[in-house]
């Protein structure tokens, strides 16, 4: 739905709409001082002189508006303190269209790929809710499959306030040597720009059997990431990799006119991320902002937030835990499912790890929230079971036994009794590969039997494993 949006009495803009979240469906980093946020910027094509040193790009969330204070621990908008007008900057008009491919191990990875993990974001807002920390969540990454991100962005002309001056009430509080009241009322950062136009996040998760088909997946598919990241389109190795294996995908849209249907497959994903690009021309929203420290403003005595940088170290620790815990829960769900893919395994140890880490993420929120509430008091949590936690070793390659394939069609088909129950499964079933060889044929009643296999029926091998079966062809006719 469209929704005109006035940014700035004094400055108009085009309508633009909320960004519209559509759900279907640890690497570890290290603390991000907040000193340290300029290594960090993100920022669409301006001048080098034309953001401060300690400026910081973040996704959009509801609030956020040029001058608009933001309290950077919590992400939380705030009151404003700061005037001027925003402008387009120079260099920064017309639309640009980007694609990118990449594999997603972790939850810092997914969460890196959307633009709000400690390292994307410089630590803002690390536990405030979001529709990108919910859309991450609901692709529930785990170590036993592969992901794959896909995103479009669509950028649109960036605006910013060029010469941002203090408002006078904001003024009084510092001139009144009240910093502690300063942000309480106007955040540690503000709104200095809004990048519009559109994103489009897509994210194909692939099944595997056990490590070895993990990893050659793995490099199967990171292949087609700079055929991607090129044309927008994925290649024939890419499609031929995802074959025959249970994948599913989810997205998350900002901007431009949502697919209908959604996506649920890899062809269905790339169909409507091309009709949905052309449309954020007419919908754009603002995808990400550009905060700047209250010290470039012309103040005698800039604000020096002197609990912000422990405030901040502490957060960001909680979120590499809370984010590695996460994980960590649904690796151990996965392994309590397909014990046999596993070495080890030991169900009660399991539940007893679940028990310790359900109960730190508890212990981590809280000590994140009186982070949040209380800079002067922030400290880490003590944990029942540090991350990360050490699960049972996947098994290299799962063995299966070579049917008795009595028919070519049942190397393809799975075969069921009269009961309906499954009596010899197929090839594919069982992850092996077939070569098959029609062998010449002179008796009728054995036409379409298999003849042989290689290695024979009871052989014990690795499932991805190719079998050699020799099919008795078509009799001449009498």
């Amino acid at each position: 739905m469209t929704i005109p949006v006035q940014l700035n009495p004094t400055a108009p803009m085009k309508p633009v709409v909320k960004p519209t979240p559509v759900h279907i469906g640890p690497l570890p980093v290290r603390p991000v001082p907040v000193s340290k946020r300029s290594s960090l910027i993100r920022t669409p094509r301006l001048a080098m002189d034309a953001i401060s040193v300690g400026a910081q790009t973040v996704s959009y969330r509801p609030g956020l508006d040029y001058g608009v204070g933001v309290d950077t621990p919590s992400g939380n908008a705030a009151n404003v303190a700061v005037t001027g007008s925003p402008s387009t900057i120079p260099l920064a008009a017309g639309e640009t269209l980007n694609y990118t491919m990449t594999q997603v191990s972790t939850e810092e990875d997914l969460q890196t790929a959307l633009g709000i993990s400690a390292s994307a974001s410089g630590g803002v807002g690390l536990f405030s809710a979001s529709a990108r920390m919910d859309y991450a969540k609901s692709c529930a990454v785990n170590s036993s499959s592969v992901f794959a991100m896909v995103s479009i962005q669509v950028t649109e002309a960036f605006q910013m306030i060029k010469a941002p001056g203090i408002d006078p009430a904001a003024a009084s509080v510092l001139a009144n040597g009240n910093e502690s009241r300063f942000r309480q009322q106007y955040g540690d950062m503000f709104v200095r720009g809004l990048q519009t136009g559109g994103v489009f996040f897509g994210m194909i998760e692939i099944e595997t059997k056990d490590e070895t088909d993990k990893q050659s997946l793995s490099i199967a598919v990171s292949g087609s990431y700079a055929a991607f990241s090129a044309s927008g389109q994925f290649s024939q190795s890419f499609t031929d990799a995802v074959k025959n294996r249970g994948v599913k995908v989810t997205c998350h849209i900002e901007g431009g006119t949502l697919p209908n249907p959604l996506p649920t497959n890899v062809d269905t994903l790339m169909q409507a991320a091309g009709q949905w690009a052309p449309s954020v021309a007419q919908k754009a929203v603002p995808y990400s902002a550009l905060l700047d420290s209250y010290s470039i403003l012309p103040l005698p005595n800039p604000p020096n937030f002197v609990d912000l940088q422990h405030q901040m170290d502490v957060l960001t620790q909680c979120a590499l835990w809370r984010d590695q815990d996460n994980q960590a829960l649904r690796d151990m769900a996965y392994v309590k499912s397909y014990p046999e893919q596993f070495t080890g395994v030991d169900m009660a140890q399991l539940e007893q790890w679940q028990n310790e880490v359900s109960a730190d993420l508890n212990t981590i929120a809280a000590a994140a929230s009186n982070a949040v509430n209380n800079p002067v008091s922030a400290a880490l949590p003590q944990l029942k079971l540090p991350p990360p936690v050490s699960l049972p070793a996947r098994v290299q390659s799962i063995l299966v036994t070579v049917p008795d394939w009595g028919s070519g069609e049942s190397l393809a088909l799975d075969a069921y009794d009269g009961s309906g129950k499954l009596v010899t499964q197929s090839a594919d079933h069982l992850g092996l590969k077939v070569n098959v060889t029609i062998a010449p044929n002179n008796n009728p009643n054995v036409e379409g039997d298999v003849a042989s296999l290689s290695p024979p029926a009871g052989s014990q091998v690795p499932r991805g494993t190719t079998i050699t079966a020799v099919v008795w062809g078509r009799a001449p006719n009498d």
